[in-house]
């Protein structure tokens, strides 16, 4: 039932946990990342994961 399910992450310098929270992710299959512009690897790392699809962005707000 997981697969059906389509992740939204929100980003922002996540190098030190992205990796931890995208393998539980890994059963998905699409998750959406949302990155503010990350300065660190954050980028690098969920790059590499064949099911998300990432979109950078200046964050404005939640809505």
């Amino acid at each position: 039932m997981f697969y059906q399910i389509t992740p939204f992450i929100l980003t922002l310098n996540e190098e030190m946990n992205i990796g931890r929270f995208l393998e539980q992710l890994r059963c998905a299959h699409m998750v959406v990342v949302l990155d503010s512009g990350s300065k660190d690897k954050t980028v690098s790392i969920y790059a590499q994961c064949t099911n998300v699809h990432f979109i950078i962005l200046k964050f404005k707000d939640h809505a």
